[in-house]
């Protein structure tokens, strides 16, 4: 039973192949330890596209290593993108976060993001804190917990032995439920990434797509979008700001967070 289960969940949530497999990383850490930031740079972008085209998803860590060495050189959309990816693959990768804010604070475009309800931060804080195979691991504990529990509660003669079981039992269920359904919602996150980095050095955010539409605002390189599908206005692309404001620009000189 434990065997199927561990093998249904692998197939649904398959793991992130080690970057330490791939000897073009270890010679980006030295290229990168040694000063050499550039070298490093286009020797985890070697890395990565080589995992791509071998069909693994690169780890978190190389994104994050990669935003690192495009830090270095002052090249600040490539590195909001690269962190921005690394935090796709784990969102609990905190310190790709941290070096997200700082990136962010050097740029032109700065944003208030709405306020929101406590409770509701919290539950996407706590769903972002692990990566899809950090909750699947984890229900996997509840899962097992689950059925030792339930022996006790089954099998054990003392009345306070079986109420125990029967509560940690049902206890455990519910952490396992809630696991897989935050490993759900990371994978559905994962493959539904809508973020995108502006690379051109600035756009005009119009109203409507149509060039005779009024410009309310003029964003600059680096800044975070929620791009939407291409409409059928050619050549114009729905973007939300990070303030939640929503309006129109071309349909170029973006890079999208999901490759």
């Amino acid at each position: 039973m434990r065997h199927h289960l561990l093998t249904f969940l692998l197939l649904l949530f398959p793991l992130t192949l080690p970057a330490s497999m791939l000897p073009t990383v270890e010679q980006a850490d030295s290229a990168f330890l040694a000063g050499n930031y550039e070298a490093a740079a286009s020797l985890y972008s070697a890395a990565i596209d080589s995992l791509r085209k071998a069909g693994a998803t690169p780890s978190s860590d190389i994104y994050y290593n990669l935003g690192n060495a495009l830090y270095r050189q002052n090249i600040y959309p490539a590195a909001v993108l690269s962190y921005l990816r690394a935090l796709r693959v784990d969102p609990g990768n905190s310190d790709a976060a941290g070096n997200l804010d700082i990136v962010r604070s050097r740029l032109t475009d700065h944003f208030t993001p709405p306020s929101e309800m406590f409770f509701i931060s919290w539950m996407r804080d706590t769903i972002r804190s692990r990566s899809v195979e950090q909750w699947t691991g984890y229900s996997l504990w509840f899962i097992m917990g689950f059925f030792i529990f339930t022996a006790l509660y089954l099998f054990a003669r003392r009345m306070a032995l079986r109420k125990t079981g029967f509560t940690l039992s049902a206890l455990a269920l519910l952490g396992c439920i809630l696991a897989v359904g935050f490993a759900c919602m990371q994978r559905y996150s994962y493959h539904h990434n809508m973020q995108a980095v502006l690379f051109d050095a600035e756009a005009k955010v119009y109203t409507s797509p149509t060039a005779n539409s009024q410009s309310f605002l003029t964003i600059h390189e680096g800044c975070t979008l929620l791009v939407g599908e291409e409409t059928a206005t050619k050549g114009w692309i729905h973007i939300t700001l990070p303030d939640e404001r929503e309006g129109w620009m071309r349909d170029k000189g973006y890079r999208r967070v999901a490759e």
